[in-house]
């Protein structure tokens, strides 16, 4: 498909992409207890399926990060927003614990293909000197994903009919909706490369290799001038520490033979 969009509409879409991923992976929640009640699942089952979306996020993250450079932000987002779908899909139309638990994979594949990409199309689509505002309209919009999944999934699960159902149906349309607009993104921008992708080892660098025991507070020690009985203890700002209170052989009569009073060195002693 030709790209139909302008730079400005190019921007607020992968913001909208944005916006969708979070949306994605927090849809399922209202309907958790639901699927307690109705089908009478357990705990743990539920926990595996709310763990299969971090469990295919992860490695999507650490190996196709830099797959959006070679085969373009357009097409990328595009991926990720049709694993989107797939996994709302399954959602939607499901009847048993295995459908959740593929939703919930395919929902973390495509949040981990569509998510940086769009990030980084907001700031590539950014008005010349403007740059820096994608970074907090990214935060908003990521928010506003976050609120729509909580306000729009609870008032259909709440007051709408087929609540396990019509809170994934409403999202598999906005998804679609915006799978057209991104198709009409350009496909090509300025910090894509045109060589073919290939996975790659991951790589730690050479100046964290080594293991760095954790560091030990030191407590600064008192002066050897005043003796034990004349040193207190201060608070400072970040710890305690030990301080010498002034001394003098005229002050203290438990630590100096010189001395003549009969003055206790603590106050009340």
């Amino acid at each position: 498909m030709q790209p139909f969009l302008n730079t400005r509409a190019a921007f607020w879409t992968a913001g909208a992409v944005v916006a969708l991923a979070l949306w994605t992976s927090a849809c399922p929640t209202m309907t958790y207890p639901l699927y307690q009640a109705d089908w009478h699942v357990s705990t743990t089952t539920v926990t595996w399926i709310f763990a299969a979306y971090p469990v295919a996020l992860i490695p999507v993250l650490i190996v196709f990060s830099d797959l959006s450079d070679h085969i373009g932000r357009r097409s990328a987002m595009l991926l990720g927003l049709l694993a989107e779908l797939a996994g709302v899909l399954l959602f939607a139309f499901a009847d048993g614990v295995p459908w959740l638990l593929a939703g919930r994979a395919f929902m973390g594949l495509g949040v981990g293909l569509s998510l940086s990409p769009a990030s980084v199309a907001m700031v590539e689509f950014s008005a010349p000197g403007k740059e820096g505002r994608a970074g907090s309209v990214g935060t908003a919009v990521s928010s506003s994903g976050i609120a729509l999944a909580m306000l729009v999934g609870g008032a259909l699960t709440q007051y709408a009919p087929f609540p396990l159902h019509l809170n994934f149906f409403v999202l598999a349309a906005v998804i679609a909706v915006v799978v057209c607009f991104v198709a009409g993104m350009p496909h090509h921008t300025a910090n894509e490369t045109s060589t073919w992708w290939r996975m790659r080892a991951i790589i730690i660098p050479r100046g964290n290799r080594g293991f760095s025991p954790p560091a030990r507070s030191r407590s600064r020690r008192p002066s050897s001038s005043a003796p034990s009985c004349c040193r207190s203890v201060r608070r400072s700002p970040t710890s305690w520490r030990v301080r010498p209170t002034p001394w003098s052989p005229a002050r203290c009569c438990r630590c100096s033979r010189r001395s003549s009073r009969s003055a206790p060195c603590w106050p009340g002693a």
